[in-house]
Parts: structure tokens; C-alpha cells; sequence
């Protein structure tokens, strides 16, 4: 399993990267907090990965920090949660608010995420709860890179979505009322993250 890569960066998207390493181009599902970190990374990507392996695909999620992929492994093992899923919870909040929900049984910012209802949140603090006492997360960083032009952020953050598994129109409508909540100087992980909302 591939467990990390080093490489350049082809192409950026708020859901995925192209990553060349050595004349191979791996395709890896991203969440907007590893988003923001390749942004600093200056056309180079060091990413730590998880493998997925399902019955027709094999896909990789890349990570910026080894405790995002600890987070995103953590939240699979759970019941009902896919990686999709937890991509968006990864994309939908800050790890460091992710794990303080868990840790202090705060479902409805857990099911602050589209797509997640009061039952798999308490399933993911049924399970995950005592597990991230006894851990020393979270370390991260602000996530608020703003993004100029209005218009591509509004593209950018819809195209994300799509990636995430809605399909356009809600996408697009998410992302527009989002647009009207935020402004214009709205960055796109921050559409996204309020695109999620309910």
C-alpha cells in the first residue's frame, strides 16, 4: 500500500491533486484543510496517503499532516461512514473542531455536515469519544485562506462538491447561498464548509 508520496503538483483542485512523482501521475482525493496546506507548498506536494481499496477502484486520500490521516482513519473505522463521508467532515470543520466534538459529545456540530443525521453522530461519539481522550490531538492551522475573484471561488467550491458526490444542481445551489451568506471575499474552502452546512 502506498503510504506516502513526494512529488510535483500537475494540477490543484479543492477536492484532488495530480501528483508527478518520477513520470507517474497519481490522482488523490483531498479534503480543503490539505487543500489550503498544498497552496503553501509551491507547486511541490509531500503528502501522506491512505489507500483505499473497494471491489472495482483503488483510490488514494492524501493528507498534508499525519493527524488529518489519523482523523480520516478513525472516522471509517466507524460504521456507516465511508470515505466520502469523511472527507466532507475533514473539509467541513477544522480538525481541532472535529476532534473537540467528539471528544465532548457535540452532535449537532457533527451533524452540522450535510449528509449527517443525529444518528451517525452519535454513533461516531459512541465510538470515537473515549478514544480521543486518550490522544493528544489536534494540531493544524487556520483555515482561512482567502481566494480572489469571487466567481472562481463560487466555480472552484461547486466543482469540490460535485467531487464530494452531490450532483451539480445541488452544488450549485448550495454554493450560491453560501456565496450570499459569505461575500464576495469568500474563500473556497470556506464555501464549501458552508455549502455542507444543513
Amino acid at each position: 500500500m502506498i503510504g506516502y508520496i513526494k512529488g510535483k503538483l500537475l494540477k490543484t483542485h479543492p477536492a484532488g491533486l495530480l501528483v508527478d512523482v518520477n513520470g507517474v501521475g497519481y490522482e488523490v482525493k483531498i479534503s480543503l484543510n490539505t487543500f489550503e496546506e498544498v497552496q503553501k507548498m509551491d507547486g511541490a506536494a509531500e503528502l501522506f496517503i491512505e489507500t483505499v481499496v473497494k471491489e472495482n477502484e483503488i483510490s488514494l486520500y492524501g493528507f498534508a499532516t499525519e493527524n488529518e490521516k489519523f482523523l480520516f482513519k478513525m472516522l471509517v473505522s466507524v460504521s456507516g461512514v465511508g470515505p466520502k463521508l469523511a472527507i466532507s467532515f475533514l473539509s467541513g470543520m477544522t480538525p481541532q473542531v472535529l476532534v473537540s466534538a467528539l471528544r465532548t459529545g457535540n452532535a449537532s456540530v457533527l451533524s452540522g455536515i450535510h449528509g449527517v443525521g443525529k444518528k451517525t453522530a452519535d454513533r461516531l461519539i459512541l465510538e470515537l469519544k473515549d478514544k480521543f481522550r486518550k490522544t493528544g490531538l489536534v494540531e493544524g492551522s487556520n483555515m482561512c485562506q482567502p481566494v480572489t475573484g469571487g466567481q472562481s471561488a463560487m466555480a472552484d467550491a461547486v466543482m469540490a462538491l460535485i467531487s464530494l458526490g452531490f450532483d451539480s444542481k445541488y452544488a450549485a445551489g448550495a454554493v450560491d447561498k453560501a456565496f450570499d451568506v459569505l461575500g464576495e471575499d469568500a474563500s473556497v474552502e470556506n464555501l464549501v464548509r458552508e455549502a455542507l452546512k444543513k
